[in-house]
């Protein structure tokens, strides 16, 4: 669509790491030092980490280790793009329904 947001990116650019682990699962959970060449501040991974981990994306083990879990990333991409086509949508039905509200008179016409 347009520009990614700088969060966007972030949480990309983290989550590419789980990708390129193949950190999925407990079995196969990363610790944080695999995180130390991403192109980003410690501040900026720990706050893309705690939202991440927040919606279920990002799964912290007993061992503090991480993995990412596919499914929730894919219910918050489902959810995105929902609200796009809702932000996508609602204008051209306003739009229709005040063309048909001030043309209502006209509209009527055609089928007396």
């Amino acid at each position: 669509m347009g520009k990614k947001t700088v969060q966007q990116s972030a949480g990309r650019l983290v989550i590419e790491v789980f990708r390129y682990h193949r950190a999925n699962d407990k079995n196969h959970a990363i610790s944080i030092e695999k995180f130390k060449d991403v192109p980003l501040s410690s501040d900026m991974i720990g706050y893309t980490f705690g939202n991440l981990i927040q919606e279920g994306v990002v799964v912290k083990t007993e061992d503090d280790r991480f993995y990412f879990n596919q499914d929730a990333w894919k219910r918050i991409e489902r959810k995105v793009n929902r609200v796009y086509w809702f932000m996508l949508i609602t204008p051209f039905v306003f739009l229709a329904l005040f063309l048909l509200i001030m043309n209502w008179q006209t509209i009527i016409g055609w089928f007396n």
